[in-house]
């Protein structure tokens, strides 16, 4: 189909120093049932030693919580009612 897009032809090519962009995140779609438009969930990532949770946006330690103490949450309520609290560094 001509895609000259790595990531739709599927031949993404990884460097040394790669830092993801956190591009992609949020997105919008069309929801078939309702026919409304629904913005995707974001991942807010709490970290179960601290039980301290970071937004993807506004939140600068969101990207230095370490890979083995993510916990991924849909919803901030859904981290509070896990026992989180949100990150005092949070904007």
């Amino acid at each position: 189909m001509g895609h000259d897009n790595p990531f739709v032809t599927g031949k993404a090519v990884w460097q040394v120093g790669h830092k993801n962009s956190g591009l992609g995140l949020k997105t919008a779609f069309v929801s078939k049932e309702a026919n409304k438009v629904t913005e995707a969930v974001s991942h807010i990532r709490g970290n179960k030693n601290s039980k301290v949770y970071h937004l993807p946006a506004g939140c600068p330690s969101y990207d230095r919580v370490s890979p083995k103490n993510v916990v991924n949450f849909k919803s901030e309520q859904e981290a509070i009612s896990a026992g989180y609290r949100k990150a005092g560094n949070c904007s």
